[in-house]
């Protein structure tokens, strides 16, 4: 029972990385579009954010 048991888990447990690995690779892919589009966002804000600061210089 016990060896059993320890074969099942060494199984699991490799294809557990297998599987993680894949998930990495396409959540590679995924992530570089989201953080782009981050980007895009963040750098939107920021030209907010001036114009604002801009607006308080001329009163």
């Amino acid at each position: 029972m016990k060896k059993n048991f320890r074969e099942e888990k060494k199984n699991f447990r490799e294809e557990k990385k297998k599987n993680s690995r894949k998930k990495k690779k396409n959540s590679k892919k995924k992530s570089s579009k989201k953080k782009n589009s981050k980007k895009k966002k963040k750098k939107k804000k920021k030209k907010k954010k001036k114009k604002k600061k801009k607006k308080k210089k001329n009163f």
